[in-house]
């Protein structure tokens, strides 16, 4: 494998469909690793590798009117499941972990059965520094639908990365290859060829 340049990232990714994701987001002082990036398609059934083309947008700190019509959807129905899923994932976008992570629960608790959910729950739990909780909804995820690619990468990373557990994160990204045995690196090189130098010892 190539000698390979360190980078500073913070490599997961959210659930959002039919739009490229930047994989690496790049944050001082965080994480080393590859810059990878997933395009998923909207039925979310295959994900290719691209080379990043942008960073995903956050919006600026603090409760915009969208916020609050949000919120007060959700607590005018507390049992309607989507109205605290867009309350998550509005809160995701502003970085509020806590808050999106509460708002994720109280959702999943209604309708369990949503993979894309566990998965931004993971990636919330992960920046709010909860990696054994991150790990644990993307579990919950791929117990939901076993074939979602992005859930088994971002176990992969929290585990590498976070948790310092590289057989397991091997196991992560071999099963991701099992369903797309084509993915690659930004520079083209496969994503098993990653792997493959993990195993021989080498780090990322």
């Amino acid at each position: 494998m190539a000698k390979k340049n360190k980078v500073q990232v913070e490599p997961v990714v959210r659930r959002n469909t039919a739009v490229i994701l930047a994989v690496a987001t790049f944050l001082a002082g965080l994480f080393l690793g590859f810059n990878i990036s997933f395009f998923i398609n909207a039925e979310r059934q295959t994900v290719h590798l691209n080379a990043p083309t942008g960073q995903h947008a956050s919006a600026p700190m603090g409760a915009g009117p969208d916020i609050q019509i949000l919120a007060s959807r959700a607590e005018a129905d507390p049992s309607d499941p989507h109205a605290w899923f867009d309350l998550g994932n509005a809160y995701y976008d502003m970085s509020r972990h806590q808050e999106a992570i509460t708002a994720y629960e109280r959702g999943l608790a209604l309708a369990p059965d949503h993979a894309d959910v566990w998965t931004d729950l993971g990636v919330m739990y992960r920046r709010n520094k909860q990696p054994q909780k991150a790990v644990e909804s993307f579990d919950r995820a791929l117990l939901t639908q076993p074939s979602h690619q992005t859930a088994r990468f971002n176990k992969g990373i929290v585990l590498y990365f976070d948790l310092n557990d590289i057989p397991a994160a091997i196991e992560a990204w071999e099963g991701l290859l099992r369903i797309n045995p084509n993915a690659a690196t930004p520079d083209g090189k496969p994503l098993r060829e990653m792997v493959e130098h993990l195993k021989a010892g080498g780090k990322i």
